[in-house]
């Protein structure tokens, strides 16, 4: 006899909490995007990686697109909690 799905409860999809969980994952992912651009610098300093001009040349064009993001995320998420 083949299982039956009859006395299981059902749970109604709440599409509020996946959008939620889903800004958390994005937020949480940007700001560990923008902790390892301003930390992997000091990191490769420490341990002769990188000379300090390679690294002000790349953190030139590193640092700015990404805190634009994390802003951009921050600001859309703040907003959307107004309306």
């Amino acid at each position: 006899m083949a299982p039956t799905l009859a006395g299981a409860a059902t749970i109604p999809f709440d599409p509020i909490k996946l959008r939620e969980w889903m800004r958390a994952w994005v937020a949480i992912g940007l700001l560990i995007i923008l902790l390892l651009t301003l930390e992997l610098p000091w990191l490769a300093l420490a341990l002769h990686w990188a000379k300090p001009g390679e690294l002000r040349d790349l953190l030139g064009v590193l640092i700015s697109p990404v805190v634009g993001l994390v802003g951009a995320a921050t600001g859309f998420y703040y907003g959307a909690q107004k309306s």
